[in-house]
């Protein structure tokens, strides 16, 4: 059978995120194809019946904004059907820049779906455009046990001069402000026991972000920096280097964590506040969550946070790894690929026979 052709945007091969949805839409079906070869060929856009587009909130001036606005008349009045998959509150970066503000208000008003992954998505989009929300459609993340379920690798240990008996905990991923990492380098700072370590891996957004947060680890003893881009065969080694894997999110922007699914995915457990991605869980037995209301605040519970951790740890080692077995468990179920692939061919279905 013929597949339904359809536009996935951006199409990002390095994000396992995108991957993995286009593979689960592939698997019932549906072709999905890069934006700019279905507008190039015409024959293709005519039999494109849908178009799922992703963090096409981020403009950076009026010029992109009015591009991207007219690209989406241009589809609507060609009768595409428009869907929006929202991911953060806000884009992350965006600081006060109106336009990706006022993209993300039109993206809510032009979608014929707003796909969500976590339900205080339908919050969100309220107050992007009040009454939205009615056209929104819930479909989790998916996990990523599948991308990594033959993949072998070692620990990084006796590299970063790491006993077997010390408590490491892991921040890894693309290296910016919004993700914290000066709030959880000054809390270790504070923490003078030399059996917790913290491990950072991963870019920097640039060399100056870098280098500000270079001078402030200093030649503290207990925290350990490897600033560059870790590619696929050896990020497993990290997640095997550590006992839990620490999030400090700002809740200004963020609403979903990759990073969490990822972490269940490879049997760890996190210390997360509670974002969208962490209120959607239904089990929170084997998470260190927690919540704040300012960042004033949020210093005094992480560190808590962390020093609970530590006591788990002290008390029963093996409670951690215990915890990190659970997440696993709920995300192959809670989040498995059948699921979400089911709930995105009944989304696309009902685009296609109501368009």
């Amino acid at each position: 059978m013929e597949k339904h052709i359809t536009c996935y945007s951006p199409y990002i091969v390095n994000n396992l995120y995108a991957v993995n949805v286009r593979r689960l839409l592939n698997e019932k079906g549906y072709s999905t194809l890069p934006l700019k070869e279905v507008l190039k060929n015409p024959q293709l856009f005519y039999k494109c019946k849908i178009f799922n587009f992703n963090w096409f909130e981020n403009v950076s001036d009026w010029k992109q904004y009015y591009a991207k606005s007219f690209l989406l008349w241009f589809l609507h009045s060609s009768g595409k059907r428009i869907v929006y998959t929202l991911h953060n509150k806000k884009p992350h970066d965006s600081g006060a820049n109106r336009w990706s503000l006022k993209m993300m208000r039109m993206m809510c008003k032009k979608a014929d779906k707003i796909v969500g992954l976590c339900p205080d998505t339908k919050d969100v989009v309220e107050s992007i455009l009040p009454g939205a929300s009615s056209k929104l459609e819930i479909i989790p993340h998916p996990n990523y046990i599948s991308n990594y379920e033959n993949v072998q690798s070692g620990t990084l240990r006796d590299k970063y001069n790491f006993s077997e008996s010390d408590l490491v905990f892991l921040f890894m991923g693309f290296v910016s402000p919004y993700k914290n990492l000066e709030l959880l380098i000054d809390t270790f700072k504070e923490i003078k026991n030399p059996r917790i370590k913290l491990l950072i891996a991963g870019k920097p957004c640039d060399s100056k972000y870098q280098q500000e947060l270079e001078s402030r680890i200093g030649d503290s003893a207990n925290i350990c920096a490897d600033f560059r881009y870790i590619p696929d065969d050896e990020m497993l080694s990290f997640y095997n280097t550590s006992n839990i894997v620490v999030l400090p999110y700002h809740k200004t922007s963020s609403l979903n964590s990759g990073a969490v699914y990822l972490t269940f995915s490879l049997g760890k457990t996190v210390i997360c506040p509670d974002i969208g991605t962490m209120n959607a869980l239904t089990d929170k037995s084997f998470v260190y969550e927690y919540h704040y209301d300012d960042e004033r605040e949020h210093a005094k519970v992480l560190k808590n946070k962390i020093l609970e951790v530590c006591s788990d740890f002290e008390e029963n080692p093996d409670s951690i790894i215990e915890k990190g077995k659970a997440a696993y468990r709920y995300v192959a179920q809670e989040n498995s690929d059948t699921m979400i692939a089911d709930k995105y061919d009944r989304l696309y279905h009902s685009l296609i026979i109501g368009g």
